[in-house]
């Protein structure tokens, strides 16, 4: 649908690049440049799902014998004056449908500011692999 916009959209479009010595644009040219930006557009989704699926893939996860499934995760420190910094930090185990670690571990409050989105390695938390082996969870071999 063309409308009067459009016209005046092109209009000076065109006076601009016709100051530059270029060809005037029609309405069929916007229509192709519209079609090749949606292309652009969803194959830039789709790289971005593809790249995502692989990352969560990557990330050690866990059987946690209750037909759920749990994921290494690592929660981001505040850092506030610097003191912090170099201390280390604990791989949770966190499962894939809460925000809540097994040992209690959450972000919030004055602690953290939430799960990091990098790659951990395997959980190192004591109090999370102890309740994994009490729930007789192990850890899965990494996906193919």
């Amino acid at each position: 649908m063309h409308n009067n916009l459009t016209a005046f959209f092109l209009g000076g479009l065109n006076a601009a690049r016709k100051t530059d010595g270029r060809e005037p644009l029609r309405v069929e040219d916007l229509a192709a440049m519209e079609a090749q930006r949606d292309v652009k557009a969803r194959t830039r989704s789709e790289d971005s799902a593809r790249v995502r699926a692989d990352h969560l893939a990557s990330v050690p996860r866990y059987d946690l014998d209750d037909g759920r499934h749990g994921q290494a995760q690592r929660l981001l420190g505040r850092l506030a004056n610097g003191a912090e910094g170099g201390k280390g930090s604990l791989v949770h185990i966190v499962p894939e449908d809460a925000n809540l670690g097994l040992c209690g571990a959450t972000y919030g409050a004055a602690r953290s500011v939430g799960w990091s989105n990098e790659l951990p390695d395997a959980a190192t938390c004591p109090r999370c692999l102890s309740r994994l082996a009490r729930m007789g969870g192990h850890l899965l071999p990494p996906a193919v």
